[in-house]
């Protein structure tokens, strides 16, 4: 059925594509909208110390508390692994949406363990307000992400909003890297010679 195809099965949430098409829609329709991105921090050593099961637990019970903090109106989505996307619209004011995803990452907190090995699990959260960058999905994605990846640079556990000058330090990072695989590139193709 189409409800399945549009349902990850493991948490109940709207799956990707699905989730993608109601934002779009939003942004044709609504004024003031937000969307937020949000990834698990250490979710990687629930899988490796812990096992998949406790971290397949650990994604419903992240998703049915996601579920009650949100308006029904307000697409809620699992994009795949331990990443969650919130687009909530008619949304008031920079200060409501930051009480949000403040509310987002207190919620998210939680120990999980089996007694011998305990984990911590917070969240790092990107905001973007659809007047912040062009109105499409892609460019609100892009922006929410690289919010995220500052949140999760700062230690996760946080949520922030995007802004240009983050931008520009992603950008920097990327040359970066770019530059250190090249040098390590043409230093192997040395070795090789």
């Amino acid at each position: 059925s189409q409800y399945q195809a549009d349902t990850d099965l493991l948490t109940g949430l709207t799956m990707r594509t699905a989730a993608q098409q109601q934002i779009e829609e939003h942004l044709r329709t609504d004024e003031h909208g937000v969307m937020m991105l949000l990834e698990l921090d250490r979710f990687k050593s629930v899988n490796d110390r812990l096992g998949h099961q406790m971290g397949d637990t650990v994604l419903i019970d992240v998703a049915a508390d996601l579920k009650q903090m949100f308006r029904n109106s307000d697409v809620l989505s699992r994009l795949g692994g331990d990443e969650f996307v919130v687009y909530m619209n008619s949304v008031p004011e920079k200060e409501w949406a930051q009480q949000r995803a403040s509310h987002v990452v207190r919620a998210v907190r939680r120990w999980v363990g089996n007694g011998t090995t305990n984990i911590q699990i917070t969240a790092s959260v990107g905001i973007v307000m659809t007047d912040m960058v062009e109105r499409n999905y892609d460019e609100l994605y892009r922006a929410a992400d690289i919010a995220m990846y500052a949140a999760k640079s700062q230690g996760g556990n946080r949520a922030l909003f995007y802004s240009p000058e983050m931008l520009e330090h992603a950008q920097e990072m990327e040359d970066q890297r770019h530059l250190t695989s090249e040098k390590v590139k043409s230093e192997e193709e040395m070795s090789e010679l």
